[in-house]
């Protein structure tokens, strides 16, 4: 008969074996997640999709420490490896990538700002990886980031914001979606106001941040919608997607999200700026939302980095399928 302890070695033996067989699986599948210690890198087939900063990233040294920030994603990259996010732009040094925020709010009967990080009312920070999940057709990071409010000394807790980010299986564009849902986890309501931007957000590099006039055909930015505008047409619109797309060192670059605008959740605008690299989407130029202790809301979108100008045949595809 088999002792007790000779079963048990056994058994720890199979679950040994097992988590070894699991990250081999994990390691040949071509989407892949890699914590390099401070960060969770996408990847498919080896390439480098994006990035997103678990541990607090400070700004340049030249910066206020209020700037720092965690729980956001820079670089994302296009095919070919190229950065097209700015993490803590020279201008509008609040941008981080691509992140989530809502600038005109009301807490407790405080003015709190999650966005502009330089009035020192709010920010975001990131809290956990909830999971990490290799596959073969795609592969899913979800994470928790908390929203503070800063009143009078005290930091509070917000909302919970939970991200579930789906990278596919794209080499050429890559693609990607997030699922952003957030929760009011305090015990006041969090006035969401009407307000021209805030929301989901993107930041380009900073060398496209500069005067039209300066920019020559080896760099250049430019920003196209589903209905044919740009950048200052296109502003609070409500289009099926929004390309911002350009030339640095003579190399092309391209994002494009789509937003989830169906007939079960918020109609996100887009917000461009007149001047900067840089857009959101965002659900409250008309009217503001009221988030009571408990209740959630929830947006998607979906983001395609390219090498190559996409045409509209081509967005209404990714389109019809998300």
């Amino acid at each position: 008969m088999l002792s007790k302890n000779f079963i048990f070695l056994i058994f720890l033996s199979f679950c040994y074996f097992s988590l070894i067989a699991q990250e081999n699986r994990n390691s040949q599948q071509p989407v892949q997640f890699k914590n390099n210690g401070k960060a969770i890198i996408a990847l498919v087939s080896g390439k480098p999709v994006f990035q997103y900063n678990y541990k607090t990233l400070n700004p340049p040294q030249d910066k206020p420490s209020y700037y720092r920030r965690s729980g956001f994603i820079h670089p994302a990259y296009t095919p070919s490896g190229d950065t097209i996010t700015e993490g803590f732009p020279e201008q509008h040094t609040h941008h981080h990538g691509i992140f989530s925020a809502w600038v005109h709010t009301e807490f407790n009967n405080h003015e709190v700002d999650f966005w502009n990080q330089q009035k020192q009312s709010g920010t975001v920070i990131f809290d956990s990886i909830l999971s990490v999940k290799a596959g073969e057709n795609y592969g899913e990071l979800k994470t928790r980031q908390l929203h503070l409010a800063i009143i009078e000394g005290d930091t509070i807790p917000v909302l919970k914001e939970d991200w579930i980010i789906r990278v596919y299986n794209s080499g050429k564009p890559f693609i990607w979606d997030i699922k952003i849902i957030q929760q009011n986890i305090a015990s006041n309501d969090l006035n969401i106001k009407k307000y021209h931007y805030g929301g989901f957000a993107v930041r380009g590099r900073d060398e496209w941040n500069k005067p039209k006039v300066a920019f020559s055909d080896e760099e250049y930015i430019d920003f196209e919608t589903s209905q044919g505008l740009s950048r200052v047409p296109a502003n609070h619109t409500f289009p099926e997607w929004i390309s911002m797309y350009g030339k640095i060192n003579n190399k092309f670059m391209n994002i494009s999200v789509i937003p989830r605008n169906d007939e079960n959740s918020l109609q996100d605008a887009v917000r461009i700026h007149p001047e900067m690299p840089y857009f959101c989407f965002t659900p409250i130029i008309n009217k503001g939302i009221i988030l009571s202790p408990g209740e959630t809301l929830e947006r998607s979108y979906r983001i395609i980095t390219s090498n190559k100008p996409i045409d509209e045949k081509e967005m209404q595809e990714y389109l019809d399928n998300f």
